[in-house]
């Protein structure tokens, strides 16, 4: 145990290595999948140590020390060893170890042993808490419990200072494990978590959720502590986030010890699991149910190879090829029949993901695979620490696998206690466990959630209401009250489980006649046969189901799960219109400020409408501040619509590429960049009815009047902002009413009408709203309450005018009026004042003025249940049409948008998020992992070849030409060490070396700048004669006319030839009045500048009578000096 013990705890230290630890054979597997192609870490370096190499690399990283812990589980703290894991995680550099002395320990090998490692003890737990007195090193009495002192000692330390990350919590078991058979496989299991847990510097506790006995493990603490501490430990943990965050919880009770019947409690395993659930839910918890993964550190580690990954779910059919399938026929019904879902769940744990799932013997192997439909219900939080295993069955799907959420969504959760009336108190965290969701559903493209748990609570149709945001194709729920059977919620189609509970052999439902839908929750340990072995549901077995019912005669189909909720969504009357899925796209991570990028947005049609221009389909997008809300359709019309390509129509199941350019902010940070899809709006049935959350009521000062107008709705709609009632109550009739009551109003001489049914009787109740076929004290605001009898709702609420406010009615000449004036919600001195008027014509208006309710029902029923294709208004906006407008964008259909996070900079390469000095760009461009200091992109060797290495001297700055094998390659080029280009004559030493990150090699050579004597003398001398300066040198006289080599390079003559030399010539012209002219010849020569000069004596300076003379002129006659008795002519030669 001491050595596996050690490992967990050390895995987790951060490294430039990354350790994946084998335990199980299936991890050998993982390791290999990891790393074969596709893999997340394909093409890494693997090395296998030893357990004393293992040390030798971790143990340098402990700078701290060691926290150590009670030995022993019947003398000491049992929670302390897992209060050393949280101090090791909080502090960092540290270790938790069992404080066992003996030798051969683990404490003796690391603390102890002179051959050891000798490591400082940082921390030291034992024997620190004993339930009495005073907490060591706090002012807080003993809680009576040593265990429990333990964590408030904890809590004090690492989550009232911050040190832990209070959205992190470990569930595992502690010390008292080495009570139950000495050390327990189970222990060591568990065990494997904690390298996760102090990853994340994660507060690490173990307590029984039960306040009505004595736990187990600690009978001697005072009744309900553990509960009580349990419950300060989240608290806290809520002060620190302000109670707007989400709280990630690792573990699960663990049933085989503690805190069941089994053990002496008075809770069944299941209890004690949905209790557990209930209060962590109630304090803004989620758990991923871990049973004991290895290497989860290293898996979420991935998370930035994963991100750069797109998971995308197969195809769903579309309308012709269900027709096509036999499921729909030529009028559009859905063909009589059997329609099952078998959905292979409860995989809301990494290890049974891992292990039992996709693992070397998992189900997901079984040959049947590919043959069948298979519904994997996989909780998608688990890319955390499960990545390799949801990454190897995206890869590895076939066209017949599908995936969506399992117990509730993303993360095992009790929904029904995110809001309304919470035993924790807070205020709803519901938008933030929808946006959580949002996140996971989004990365792994599921739109399904399959099976929602309430543990020992109903679920209800509001429950449905809150998960359509992100569940917009399908919500399975467990049991409700009083929902039955199938429906629609926001046009999500929801279904309640079929079967019997007891899932190791539920019966399958087939009817000879009707439509008939049945989803069956297959779990994991739930084939068997009686007393023998449970065995994992796989393929396998659903094909065994498809050929029992194959002969039944009853048109039985086992269909996949997004064929069974669009078949129910049709068959319900609602629209399999406006899904889309977001297949791929260009858009870079990092991103110059201020400029724009051209980019790709693949997206497929997976909506059983066609995608036209005409009908306005499109694509928008926005960028928004990381952390912002989620874009708006308001956002996304900022950057306009971007179409269709010409003439394109992009049927169901059809791709169609956008392209565009992204225009960047132009100021630096990190950001999100949505887009999404838009189209068309076939308007929806309006219902006129809201379901307000804890913080969305915006009625305040604001009045909808509906009036009857002969539409499929019945009513049109206004709305108005008001400042005051319409119809003053001051003159009408108070009614008594109790706390939830109710009075019975008798009209004379008129009706009053809802839907066209008229009434001359009607209840006006407490909680703020009128029905007509009976009272109503129901407190509960929900969709399936309203619905249920003709209704007529201000404010359904759970409200309380029996101890503030007037309700009052009156019946006036053309309407019968109903006010609540100042009613608080019950326990609260809240303000509410609201009023409903029933005109006798049929109209009727609701006018509120102000509303302290953050949450509540507003709206009209028509009875008899929630309405098929019911989707939520808008009363606010209700002139608009609430139910939609001319056009829409898709997420407003519950469909979800893609995000991606982008950072903007002043320059891309700016970027260096592993610090390795290589930017973030350059090793995207070459594979190389951005986010790992440690991969370093590997250069190849490439040749440098360097030309032009002669060159004359021309008083320009010369430079070699450079190229590469391969080519065009980036080459640094030095001159004699210097970057400068080198200008006067002679040899320089050449250095070209090649500068790329994926590329090296360098090459040396010498440039020779030629001087103007030495380029000249190489065109008439022969190389041995060029040699000898007495024959080539400028002050020999090679052809021995008179003048010398330099002379005739000068003059541009041949120094060859005798009879080729410099000479000028001059003679009078005919005679002119005055005298003569005088013609000077010269030997011209190309690329000679020549003067004329003259000077009447040698005694003063020549003057120039004509400059830059160019060959091939070699004359020049005097006319301006004819008369001078004597002058002197002289021809001055430069080269050009």
């Amino acid at each position: 145990m001491g050595c596996e013990t050690c490992i967990y705890h050390l895995n987790w230290l951060p490294t430039r290595k990354e350790a994946f630890v084998s335990f199980e054979a299936d991890d050998l597997i993982w390791l290999s999948r990891l790393r074969e192609p596709g893999g997340l870490c394909e093409g890494w370096e693997l090395q296998t140590v030893t357990w004393e190499e293992y040390l030798d690399l971790f143990l340098p990283l402990v700078t701290n020390g060691v926290v150590t812990y009670d030995p022993d589980p019947y003398t000491g703290a049992i929670s302390s060893s897992l209060v050393a894991t949280t101090a090791a995680g909080a502090e960092g550099g540290a270790v938790p170890v069992r404080k066992d002395t003996t030798s051969g320990s683990m404490y003796d090998y690391l603390v102890i042993d002179p051959t050891g490692p000798q490591l400082p003890v940082f921390i030291d737990l034992a024997g620190k808490f004993t339930g009495s007195g005073t907490i060591w090193q706090t002012s807080q009495p003993s809680s009576g419990s040593a265990k429990c002192d333990a964590y408030l000692w904890a809590i004090e330390k690492y989550i009232d200072t911050g040190t832990c990350d209070t959205t992190e919590l470990s569930y595992s078991l502690d010390l008292w494990g080495l009570t139950r058979d000495g050390v327990s496989t189970y222990l060591l299991e568990q065990l494997r978590v904690h390298d996760y847990s102090m990853s994340k510097k994660a507060f690490c506790f173990e307590f029984s959720p039960w306040g009505d006995e004595i736990p187990n493990d600690d009978t001697g603490q005072p009744m309900g502590t553990d509960l009580a501490t349990f419950k300060k430990i989240l608290d806290a943990c809520n002060v620190q986030n302000g109670t707007n965050d989400m709280i990630h919880v690792c573990g699960f009770p663990n049933w085989g010890y503690k805190y069941v019947s089994l053990f002496g409690g008075s809770h069944n395993a299941f209890e004690t699991e949905w209790e557990f659930m209930r209060l962590m839910s109630a304090y803004n918890g989620y758990a991923d149910v871990e049973f004991g993964s290895s290497s989860t550190s290293f898996y979420s580690g991935l998370e930035p190879e994963v991100k750069q990954r797109r998971y995308v779910q197969n195809p769903v059919p579309s309308y012709d090829e269900m027709v096509a399938d036999g499921l729909i026929d030529g009028s559009g019904n859905i063909v009589d029949g059997n329609y099952s879902c078998i959905v292979m769940g409860d995989y809301d744990s990494p290890a049974w993901t891992l292990y039992r799932l996709a693992g070397g013997a998992g189900v997901f192997g079984q040959s049947a695979r590919g043959e069948v439909n298979c519904n994997w219900g996989v909780n998608p939080n688990l890319i955390d620490k499960a990545s390799v295993a949801m990454d190897y069955m995206y890869r590895n799907k076939t066209d017949k696998d599908y995936f969506a959420a399992w117990d509730s969504g993303c993360g095992y959760v009790n929904p029904g206690q995110f809001y309304g009336t919470r035993e924790s108190g807070y205020p709803s965290i519901m938008p933030t466990w929808q946006e959580h969701c949002r996140e996971s559903f989004r990365q792994m493209d599921y739109s399904i959630t399959a099976w929602i748990l309430n543990g020992s609570q109903n679920l209800t149709s509001t429950d449905a209401d809150y998960y359509s945001v992100f569940s917009g194709d399908g919500i399975g729920l467990h049991t409700t009250n009083p929902w039955s059977g199938e429906g629609l919620v926001e046009n999500s189609p929801v279904d309640e489980l079929s079967g019997s509970s007891d899932y190791t052999q539920f019966q399958f439902e087939d009817y000879s006649s009707g439509v008939n839908f049945a989803w069956y929750r297959a779990v994991n340990w739930s084939v068997g046969s009686s007393g023998g072995p449970y065995v994992d549901w796989g393929p396998d077995h659903v094909k065994l189901k498809e050929e029992q019912f194959a002969s039944s005669g009853n048109n039985h189909h086992f269909v996949d799960i997004y064929t069974y909720y669009y078949l129910m969504r049709h068959h319900l009357g609602g629209s399999n219109n406006y899904r889309a899925t977001w297949i791929s796209d260009t858009i870079p991570r990092i991103m110059a400020a201020g400029q724009d990028y051209p980019v790709t947005v693949t997206v497929r049609n997976d909506g059983w409408d066609s995608w036209s221009e005409s009908d306005l389909y499109g694509l928008g997008y926005s960028v928004l501040s990381d952390g912002s809300v989620t874009a708006t359709a308001a956002n996304y019309e900022v950057n306009g619509r971007i179409q269709l390509p010409g003439g394109t129509t992009v049927n169901p199941g059809e791709n169609v590429v956008f392209s565009f350019n992204v225009m960047v902010p132009s100021s630096n940070g990190n950001y999100d960049l949505y887009y999404d899809m838009t189209g068309t709006n076939t308007p929806l049935p309006e219902f006129f009815t809201e379901l307000f959350d804890s913080s969305d009521n915006d009625l305040d000062f604001r009045s909808i009047s509906l009036t009857p107008d002969g539409s499929s709705d019945f009513y049109e709609a206004q709305c108005t902002t008001i400042s005051s009632f319409s119809s003053d109550p001051s003159g009408a009739t108070p009614l008594s009413l109790s706390d939830d009551g109710s009075a019975t109003i008798n009209l004379i001489g008129e009706t009053v009408e809802l839907y066209g049914q008229a009434y001359n009787t009607f209840y006006v109740n407490a909680n703020g709203n009128i029905t007509f076929d009976r009272s109503d004290r129901d407190t509960d605001e929900s969709l399936d309450d309203h619905f249920m009898t003709p209704r007529i709702s201000a404010l359904f609420d759970n409200l309380n005018p029996s101890s503030q406010g007037t309700v009052s009615w009156e019946q006036l000449s053309d309407r019968a009026v109903v006010t609540w004036e100042v009613i608080p919600e019950y326990n609260t001195d809240s303000d509410n004042s609201f009023q409903i008027e029933m005109f006798f014509d049929g109209k009727i208006q609701i006018s509120w003025l102000n509303v302290d309710a953050s949450d509540g029902l507003a709206g009209l029923s028509a009875g008899g249940g929630i309405p098929a294709g019911f989707n939520e208004s808008d009363l606010t906006n209700c002139d608009s049409g609430s139910a939609g407008s001319d056009t829409l964008w898709f997420h407003q259909k519950n469909n979800i948008e893609w995000k991606k996070e982008i950072i903007v900079a002043t320059n891309e390469t700016d970027i260096d998020t592993d610090g390795d000095g290589v930017p973030d760009v350059v090793e995207e461009q070459y594979g190389s992992l951005y986010w790992h200091p440690g991969d370093h992109i590997e250069q190849l060797e490439a040749t440098v070849e360097l030309g032009d290495l002669v060159q004359p001297y021309d008083g320009s700055a010369k430079s070699v030409s450079a190229t590469t094998d391969p080519a065009g390659l980036a080459v640094d080029l030095t001159y004699d060490g210097l970057t400068n280009l080198p200008v006067e004559a002679g040899s320089y030493t050449v250095v070209g070396t090649i500068n790329e990150v994926a590329y090296q090699g360098a090459a040396t050579n010498t440039l020779v700048i030629e001087s103007a004597y030495d380029a000249w003398k190489a065109e008439w001398f022969t190389e041995a004669e060029q040699a000898d300066p007495e024959l080539s040198g400028p002050e020999a006289d090679y052809d021995g006319d008179g003048f010398s080599n330099g002379e005739e390079y000068i003059a541009g003559t041949d120094p060859t030839d005798d009879q080729a030399f410099p000479y000028v010539s001059l003679q009078p012209e005919a005679a002119v009045p005055n005298g003569h002219n005088y013609i000077m010849n010269w030997a011209s020569a190309s690329g000679r500048v020549y003067s004329i000069e003259w000077t009447p004596d040698l005694l003063q300076s020549f003057v120039p009578l004509q400059t830059n003379i160019l060959w091939p002129q070699s004359s020049y006659t005097d006319e301006m000096h004819r008369a001078e008795a004597k002058g002197f002519y002289r021809v001055d030669i430069s080269i050009d």
